[in-house]
C-alpha cells in the first residue's frame, strides 16, 4: 500500500501479472481485499477454486440474474448485492494513470472467459448500477477485486490472449481466436530480443499477422545508419539487412529492411512470410481494395497499419520514407522473390528481381517483413 503506483504497469493491451495488496483480511466480511491485473487474478484462487465465469449463462449471471453488457439495475436492487449472502464490497480498483479510484463507492470483479466466447468480462458494481461489461483494451492492466468460486476449474480458450511471446503462439491458438471479438489487437514479445510487436487476427483472411514490421537485428551482414552504404552487395542472393532499431515506436515503426534471402529466416519460431505473387497470401489480403490512394489510405489505417518506410537501395541507403515500401514473401519469381508494394500513386504487385525494369527492383534491396500465420 506504499508503492509507488505510477510504476504500475498500464501499457494498452498488455498484459502484466500486477497486484495491489492492502492487507486488510483481518476485516473479514468488510475486507477490500487486493486488487489484481487479469493475467495475475487468473491464477491466484486456491486450488480447488477458480475465478467466476463472466458473459451471459456465466457464474456471475447465474448469481446475480439476467442482465446484458451496458443494461443498469435499480439502486435498491444494487444495495442487496452488499448484504447477506453476496456481501461484496466497494473495493475500487487501481489503474496505472490514477493510481487507487473509487474505494468505497464502486468495485470492478474479474472474472474467467466462458469456452467458445474470447470476449473477457468485468463484473461493474457501483451504487445504483450493476453491470457485466467486456472490458476496454486497456483494462487488462487494471487492478480489481477477485472472488473465487468452488468447482471444477474452468479451461478458458487457448488463443491469442493466453500467450505473451510471438513465440509461444502457433496456428492452433490464431484459429480459436474468434473475429467477433473486438479486442484482436495484442501486443507480442519477441523472445530472441525482448522486442515487442503488435499482432492482429484479420478478419480479411482469418489469419494472424504482425501489424507492426519487424525491427529484428539478424538476418546476415549487418548495416547500420553508420556503415558504408557502397559495401552493399549487389549480385546474387545475399544476406544483409539495414537495421533501424525503431520497434519502440510501435505500429508506426518502420522496421529493419531485409534482402529476399536473408528475410526467409528472421520471422519468430511458429511464423513465417506470407506467400506472394498471383492468387497468394498477400494478394487474399488485399483483395477488393482499390488500386489507387484511397485504397492506399485503407492499407495505412486499422486493421492493416501498413507503412511506407521505403527500402535499402546500394550506395544510396534507405530511399523513398513517407513514400512507398515493399514487404517480402516466401515466393519466388522467375528472376528473384515475390514482394508486395504499395506507394503514394496506389498499390501494386511486383516481382523482385536481378533486373529493376519494370519488375521493381532486386532480390538484393532492403525491403521490410510482416511474418504471419494461418489461422483458419
Amino acid at each position: 500500500m506504499n508503492s509507488d503506483l505510477s510504476r504500475w504497469d498500464s501499457t494498452n493491451y498488455s498484459n502484466p501479472a500486477n497486484y495491489y495488496y492492502r492487507g486488510d483480511n483481518d476485516l473479514g466480511r468488510d475486507s477490500l481485499g487486493s486488487l489484481y491485473s487479469y493475467k495475475a487474478a487468473s491464477n491466484v484462487c486456491p486450488v480447488g477454486w477458480r475465478l467466476p465465469i463472466g458473459g451471459k449463462g456465466g457464474d456471475y449471471y447465474n448469481l446475480l440474474g439476467d442482465y446484458t453488457s451496458g443494461t443498469t439495475t435499480a439502486v435498491n436492487a444494487t444495495k442487496k448485492y452488499l448484504q447477506s449472502p453476496y456481501f461484496f464490497v466497494y473495493g475500487g480498483w487501481v489503474d496505472g494513470e490514477d493510481g487507487m479510484v473509487y474505494s468505497g463507492t464502486r468495485a470492478n470483479y474479474r472474472s474467467a472467459r466462458m469456452t467458445g466466447d474470447s470476449t473477457v468480462y468485468t463484473l461493474d458494481l457501483s451504487v445504483g448500477d450493476k453491470v457485466m461489461k467486456s472490458i476496454a483494451t486497456d483494462d487488462f492492466h487494471w487492478g480489481e477485486s477477485v472472488r473465487c468460486v468452488y468447482g471444477e476449474p474452468a479451461t478458458e480458450p487457448e488463443d491469442i490472449y493466453t500467450v505473451d511471446t510471438m513465440q509461444e503462439l502457433t496456428p492452433t491458438l490464431c484459429a480459436n481466436t474468434t473475429l467477433a471479438d473486438r479486442q484482436t489487437l495484442r501486443l507480442l514479445t519477441d523472445s530472441r530480443d525482448g522486442h515487442r510487436y503488435w499482432v492482429s487476427k484479420l478478419s480479411k483472411d482469418g489469419n494472424c499477422w504482425m501489424v507492426q514490421n519487424l525491427d529484428y537485428d539478424g538476418g546476415g551482414t549487418r548495416f547500420d545508419k553508420n556503415s558504408d552504404f557502397s559495401k552493399w552487395d549487389t549480385v546474387g542472393f545475399p544476406e544483409q539487412y539495414y537495421y533501424r532499431g525503431d520497434w519502440e515506436d510501435g505500429l508506426s515503426s518502420y522496421g529493419t529492411l531485409y534482402t529476399w534471402q536473408s528475410a526467409q529466416n528472421v520471422c519468430p519460431v511458429t511464423w513465417r512470410l506470407p506467400t506472394g505473387g498471383p492468387s497468394s497470401e498477400e494478394t487474399a489480403l488485399w483483395s477488393g481494395i482499390a488500386n489507387s490512394l484511397a485504397g492506399v489510405n485503407k492499407l495505412v489505417a486499422a486493421p492493416f497499419y501498413f507503412v511506407k518506410s521505403g527500402f535499402f537501395e546500394a550506395g544510396d541507403g534507405p530511399v523513398s520514407e513517407e513514400v512507398e515500401e515493399y514487404w517480402w514473401s516466401s515466393t519466388p519469381g522467375p528472376l528473384g522473390g515475390y514482394a508486395m508494394a504499395i506507394n503514394t500513386k496506389g498499390r501494386q504487385y511486383i516481382r523482385s528481381s536481378s533486373d529493376e525494369g519494370n519488375t521493381g527492383g532486386g532480390s538484393y534491396w532492403g525491403e521490410s517483413v510482416r511474418c504471419m500465420m494461418s489461422g483458419n
